[in-house]
This record gives C-alpha cells, structure tokens and sequence, in this order.
C-alpha cells in the first residue's frame, strides 16, 4: 500500500492572527485560490453546517485538460487552524491542515502540513510526485505572497464602511477578478449582465437595445463599468463599429439611466485606454496630456470618456480608468507573448523600439480599488506601472526568465500586412504614459517592475525550467 507523501510549510505573516484567519474565512479567497498561471473559473461556495463550506472550481491544466476541484474547508471556533479536504480532483488523496500561531500582537506563524496521494500507476509514481511536489510549493509561495500584500492593502481602508457596488464586465479577466477582490475586502457586489437571472447578485442590462431592470439599479454606492469588445484582432469596418457600440454607445446608455435615478451612485467608474495619447514616441504623459491625433483608437477613447457627462453634471464622481496593458496569464496580451519568446520563434515587434505601458493584474486591482475609496480622484487615472519599458526589454525579460535566447524580431511588414490598423495603432505605436495621479494620492505597486512583475506572474515556468 502507497502511503501518501507529506510537506510542512512554515510562513510567518506580519499581520494580527485575527486578520489571518477572517482573511480565510470569506468566501472569495477559496474561488479565488489559484494563481494567475492558470485559467480557473470560480463554479459555487456552498455552506455546509457551521463553520464548513464546500467549494467548486474547474482549473486549466495543459492546453485543452480541464480538471474539477471540489474541496470542503473546515474552521474551527478558536480561530486557530483550517482544515481543507479534497473530495475531487487530480489527487488521490489531498488534506491541509493549517495552524495559526500567534507570534506577538501584529504577526502570525503559518504551520501548514499537507498530506497528498497522485492518481498514477506505481511506474509512473516518482516522476509525478516530484512533478506534483513542485506544483503545491509553488502554489503556496503564489498563496502566501497574495496573503500577505493583500492584507497590506486592506489595512491602509480599514475604516472604510462597506459599499454596495455593481461591475459590469464581470466575465473579462479585470472585472471577474475585481468583483472577488472587493468581495474579500467585506464589501457587497453585485454584476451588471446581458442576461435575465433571477439571482439577488445580478442586475439585468442589454446594452444594445438599452433596457435594463431599472428598480434593480437604485441604491449602489459605486458602479464599475468595464464592459467593451476586446480591440486585439484585424479592425474591419465591423469590428470597428461594435468597438463604438460596446463603448460609447453602452456607456452613454447606462450613464443615462443611473442620471435618472431618485439617488445615482456616488462614483462611477468607467474603462478607458492609454490609446487616448496615441503615438507619443519619446514623450512622457501623464493625466494631463492632451489626447492623441490622428489616430481611430484615440478618438474612440475620447468619445468614450465623454459619454459619461451627464453623470458629471448630476455630481456623481466619475473616473476615467485608462488602462495600459494588463499582463496576466489568465488573459489579455501576455500569454501570446510568452510562448513565441520562450520557445525562441520570435522576438521584438519590428525594430522594439516603442515604448509600452503595462500593469500587472494584481496592481490593475487594486488600483481600481485605491480610485473607488479615494475620494480626491476624480477624471483621469492611468492605470500602469511607474516604469514603462520598450518592446525589446519588454521581450528580453521574458527570454531571460526562461533563459532563453531571444528569437528573430517580428518585421514591421508583417505586422502591418497581418493586423493591418490594429497593429499600427496597438503594436507598434509608442506609449510612455506614468501613473501620476495613482502615485500622488499614495498608491503603492506590488510589482513596479517588468522583472517583478513577471517573477510573479511567470514564477512556476521559471522554475520548472531552472530546474530541467
């Protein structure tokens, strides 16, 4: 008989053991439990009888395996240890018992034994348990890391009171993981969506045809309006139109039907883009940059952030969130970045040369959050990182991270022949926007580099392939 293998993890968390352990205890932090290296979908947290909830998530492994975990996660009334019991899912067998010491007054000892048994013939066993061992210690560094800045970003809004807040977009990588970030922090969201649900957490809204459940819209300190069609892709004339559509035309829509209401929100917060300065070249912008000229993307940007003035005008504070590129590996850019860089097929695109504006997820959360609880902000903020880099050391810190050589730069032809407008105005043009505002008001980055940051996002690969 095959007796499971064992681990002990020991983490010290500078923050009280009560924060820890509340930390632990809201729902959110178990759907939200797997790092940004995989795709996951949060399914349901059921509650069991006191004290248990049974959880549901389906994780991305490889390029087409989905896999279902089902875990039960026990509290106990001294609010001193964690049990997590799998009950399906990839391991045989998989129990955490997690204790909590309190090592003075603001900091806690994390002791965390793990037993686990992989589903594999005896053969293959050893392989797969060195396999699998690296993959539950680098979840947990993922874990513990995520636990402790997070704590370190709730404790500057302690005294916040909760908030009634809706997101729209919530189904995009950005929105879905704002909505349980929030949610962590003890406050009530709900989700702006195109379908008819009879759920108490969703308000109905079309944005095409402009109707939505008006009664449902009362009564919501925040709104976060982040829905809008993905710009990445060839612009035809059709695409170009549903960009307009999704984004102005939606925005406008919502923005007059919470101008009617008895008591609209108090902040409304809408996407925008970096495309509003255009091509820049050299030149640093910051909130204050006039918008760009010349270019379809930077209009569409303008038009966009316009659309919210009649909010404006009833007082409500309205914020502009001009994102820059979101690198996660659960979406966006950067998975398609990754796998031509690390397999040496590609390099820069064209001479790399221009500069990007980029934000790691976790950052771009929090920064939403920071605009929504700090009530100096209104208009403008870009949503990026204090460093912006070139494309080149954008692709080169990726090579270095995998130790890889970097491949052949991507001719600007070929860009231009394949992605047409879309790679003339995204790809190749030059963004050197600076989070001023954000940088003022006392935001601090978790990764303000493009090497931390992709120590976080990339940290699994990195080390599977030091280690191979």
């Amino acid at each position: 008989m095959v007796r499971p293998k064992k681990i002990v993890l020991r983490t010290f968390i500078r923050h009280p053991i009560d924060d820890v352990f509340q930390w632990h205890l809201r729902k959110q932090t178990f759907l939200h439990g797997f790092p940004s290296w995989r795709k996951w979908v949060p399914l349901i947290a059921e509650e069991l009888e006191a004290n248990q909830v049974r959880y549901s998530q389906k994780v991305k492994f490889g390029v087409f395996k989905w896999s279902r975990f089902k875990f039960r996660v026990l509290f106990d009334h001294q609010k001193t240890s964690i049990r997590v019991i799998l009950e399906k899912g990839p391991f045989r067998v998989f129990h955490l018992n997690i204790e909590l010491r309190a090592h003075s007054i603001d900091a806690v000892e994390m002791v965390e034994r793990i037993e686990y048994l992989i589903k594999m013939p005896l053969f293959f066993r050893d392989k797969r348990e060195r396999k699998k061992e690296l993959w539950i210690r680098n979840f947990f560094n993922y874990y513990h890391e995520t636990l402790s800045k997070e704590l370190d970003f709730f404790g500057q809004y302690r005294k916040i009171e909760m908030k009634k807040i809706l997101i729209s977009g919530a189904s995009g990588m950005i929105g879905r993981n704002l909505g349980l970030f929030l949610q962590r922090m003890g406050h009530r969201v709900f989700y702006l969506t195109r379908n008819r649900e009879d759920k108490e957490d969703v308000v109905f809204f079309d944005d095409k045809t402009g109707e939505v459940d008006q009664s449902k819209l009362e009564g919501f300190d925040i709104v976060v309006h982040l829905r809008g069609k993905g710009i990445l892709g060839r612009w035809t004339k059709r695409r170009k139109n549903e960009m307009v559509r999704s984004r102005i035309d939606s925005t406008k829509k919502l923005a007059h039907h919470l101008a009617l209401l008895a008591n609209p929100p108090k902040v409304f917060l809408s996407a925008s883009a970096v495309g509003y300065y255009g091509d820049c070249g050299e030149q640093v912008v910051d909130e204050k940059s006039e918008v760009g000229a010349g270019f379809f993307l930077s209009e569409l940007v303008n038009q966009w952030e316009a659309a919210t003035q009649i909010l404006v005008r009833k007082n409500v504070r309205v914020v502009y969130l001009r994102f820059g590129m979101v690198l996660s590996m659960q979406g966006g850019a950067l998975p398609d970045m990754v796998w031509p860089v690390k397999w040496g097929i590609a390099g820069s695109l064209g001479d790399g040369n221009h500069w990007q504006s980029w934000i790691s997820l976790d950052d771009a959360v929090a920064a939403i959050s920071h605009c929504i609880f700090s009530n100096e902000i209104a208009g403008a903020v870009n949503i990026v990182a204090p460093y912006p880099v070139r494309n080149a050391e954008m692709a080169k810190s990726i090579a270095d991270h995998f130790n890889k050589q970097l491949g052949p730069k991507v001719p600007t032809a070929l860009i231009r022949a394949i992605a047409g407008q879309m790679g003339e105005e995204v790809l190749l043009s030059s963004t050197r926007a600076v989070p001023s505002v954000l940088s003022n008001t006392g935001f601090r980055f978790r990764y303000p580099t493009i090497k931390e940051a992709l120590k976080r996002l990339l940290r699994p690969l990195e080390r599977q392939s030091s280690s191979s």
